[in-house]
């Protein structure tokens, strides 16, 4: 299991702040740990790219490393209610950039 508070010293400006889930405000080392998410590299509001893919810190939603050029998830996603569209567009292409850098 990733220790996601000594990852926040390495990689700060991801876990920086925090998210409403529900009612409750959790910081983003607190729900990184309770969904037991890979180590995070880049964060737009609720939407993070960790070593394994795209992850919704909010919602059960998650995109696969090996998935991400699958579908054209920024026309999916924009038909969700829930989703922050312009977050969600910037943690996509981040990731297809993090996949031709190699990263991912």
């Amino acid at each position: 299991m990733i220790n996601h508070e000594k990852a926040s010293r390495y990689f700060p400006e991801p876990y920086n702040g925090k998210v409403k889930v529900g009612e409750v405000d959790s910081t983003i080392v607190e729900i990184a740990t309770k969904l037991e998410l890979e180590t995070i590299l880049k964060r737009f509001g609720d939407w993070v790219i960790t070593t394994k893919g795209i992850n919704c810190l909010t919602k059960d939603c998650s995109i696969p490393k090996d998935n991400i050029d699958s579908e054209n998830w920024v026309d999916k996603m924009n038909d969700e209610w829930w989703v922050n569209s312009g977050d969600f567009e910037l943690i996509y292409y981040s990731a297809k950039d993090l996949m031709r850098l190699g990263v991912l």
